[in-house]
């Protein structure tokens, strides 16, 4: 695996780690709970440079989801439909590690992280993303079930997390995909507060299997 894309594949495993511990930041009303909340947005620089309209996947609001959001990410390289309600948290621009995080007011954070266009094998992919969570304190819980979205195929996981928490260690679960599409690779990754291993649930299940990788 290239150097760039083993940085950016480390960058997002102990990402992963940093959210579960600091928490998620949202202009939604949160509770009081600094171990998993932020109130303060962390974007690294304005959020027109960060998402673009995709009006090809926006969706009206059927009770009870809400309107969806068409966005073109990374210059054009990954599309999602995404609920309105959700808040830029942090985003980063840096060549072949671009991501962007979002907060819900449901209490849980997806994030999309770009890899390097070329990485090697597949299976060094997922074993490199597999070793890094690990080394980052990760358990996995399922690893490398087949998945596919609109244009591309992945891997799902479910990852178990304890991080330092001001009163004692918090367990947060969250559900990874790493995601293949013609010309690049995409870790989508939705970190939870609380145990939820069963599913992503219909809110989420728009925004993961309408993603587009390019």
């Amino acid at each position: 695996m290239r150097r760039s894309a083993r940085s950016a594949l480390l960058f997002a495993v102990t990402s992963a780690l940093a959210v579960a511990a600091t928490g998620c930041g949202s202009h939604a009303k949160a509770p009081n709970d600094h171990v998993f909340y932020q109130n303060a947005d962390q974007v690294a620089g304005p959020v027109q440079a960060t998402e673009w309209a995709y009006p090809q996947l926006d969706a009206p609001a059927i009770a009870p989801l809400p309107p969806y959001d068409g966005i073109s990410l990374f210059d054009g390289a990954v599309h999602i439909s995404r609920p309105q309600p959700w808040v830029i948290r942090r985003a980063g621009s840096m060549p072949n590690r671009r991501y962007v995080e979002y907060a819900s007011p449901h209490a849980y954070l997806f994030s999309v992280y770009e890899f390097a266009d070329s990485v090697g094998s597949w299976d060094e992919v997922l074993d490199e993303y597999e070793d890094e969570a690990t080394k980052a304190g990760a358990e996995i819980l399922s690893k490398r079930v087949p998945m596919a979205t609109t244009n591309a195929q992945g891997a799902a996981y479910v990852m178990k997390r304890a991080v330092p928490g001001a009163k004692g260690p918090v367990v947060n679960y969250s559900h990874e995909y790493v995601l293949r599409g013609a010309h690049r690779i995409v870790l989508a990754q939705i970190v939870h507060h609380s145990d939820m291993i069963d599913g992503v649930g219909p809110e989420l299940r728009r925004v993961v299997e309408t993603l587009e990788v390019y």
